[in-house]
């Protein structure tokens, strides 16, 4: 199962590396497994698993996906909101916690670090730490979610705005 696993996610990463499409990795320490997150492919890879899913298109006002393991919606114009503004998307809510500037933060590339609160009906409460330049860096997410938490494995996660 394990070989599996990590045949496909070898094929998945040289196929985007030929494609220079944007493929980004978690790991989830607890469980010892990788999420991937492919948008350009529509597909989240969860362990041996891999789902087609539903991602916000580029038209969008917001970075999103819905998964069981990974789903989010993050404001493209977040640098605009303050701490405990919300918003919804697709029955979930979401609020920003905390807004840090890079001086508590400095291994991150980034001027803000977004804490970040979602919460719907099925999934209960998931908490992200997100960077505009380098996005989703951290989930956190309650016992009902598998895999619990998530750490980018990479420069850049979901939703990062790379500056050329």
């Amino acid at each position: 199962m394990k070989l599996k696993t990590l045949i496909i996610i070898v094929t998945l990463l040289m196929t985007a590396a030929q494609s220079k499409q944007e493929v980004n990795r978690y790991i989830a320490p607890l469980v010892n497994e990788v999420v991937v997150v492919v948008p350009e492919e529509g597909t989240v890879i969860n362990g041996p698993y891999g789902d087609e899913v539903e991602f916000c298109d580029s038209k969008s006002n917001y970075f999103c996906v819905e998964h069981p393991v990974f789903w989010l919606a993050i404001p493209k114009d977040i640098q605009t909101l303050q701490i405990e503004d919300g918003w919804e998307h697709s029955g979930s809510e979401y609020k920003i916690l905390e807004i840090f500037e890079n001086s508590k933060f400095k291994k991150f590339e980034s001027k803000e670090l977004y804490i970040i609160k979602g919460s719907n009906a099925d999934n209960g409460e998931v908490y992200f730490a997100y960077t505009v330049e380098q996005g989703v860096i951290y989930r956190e997410a309650n016992k009902s979610l598998p895999l619990g938490t998530l750490i980018l494995d990479g420069e850049y996660g979901f939703g990062a705005i790379k500056q050329d």
